[in-house]
């Protein structure tokens, strides 16, 4: 099992990587590219220690095309029937998330 303070260091890096994600995907353009990378990433820190992404994150990164999605920039949002959608104007795939 991975020792207390290792998993919350990792979990802080995934956090500030997503944030700089975050960032790069507001200024748009060639930023978009550090943004895919950065999220890219985040997911092989998880991966390494074998932990789960935290929700906030997990949530709000495309499965297809690693995009972070944010509404009215790159991903459409949707509420229907206890569920929201998130589809990614990227790649066109559809997130759904049980509220």
């Amino acid at each position: 099992m991975i020792e207390s303070t290792e998993r919350k260091i990792a979990i802080e890096r995934m956090q500030r990587l997503f944030e700089l994600a975050s960032q790069r995907t507001l200024m748009g353009g060639d930023s978009l590219k550090l943004a895919k990378k950065y999220t890219f990433i985040a997911k092989g820190i998880s991966k390494h220690y074998r932990i789960s992404m935290p929700k906030e994150i997990q949530r709000n990164i495309c499965k297809k095309c690693d995009a972070i999605l944010i509404p009215g920039i790159n991903c459409n949002v949707r509420v229907s029937r206890g569920w929201i959608i998130k589809k990614c104007n990227i790649c066109s795939t559809q997130k759904r998330i049980f509220i």
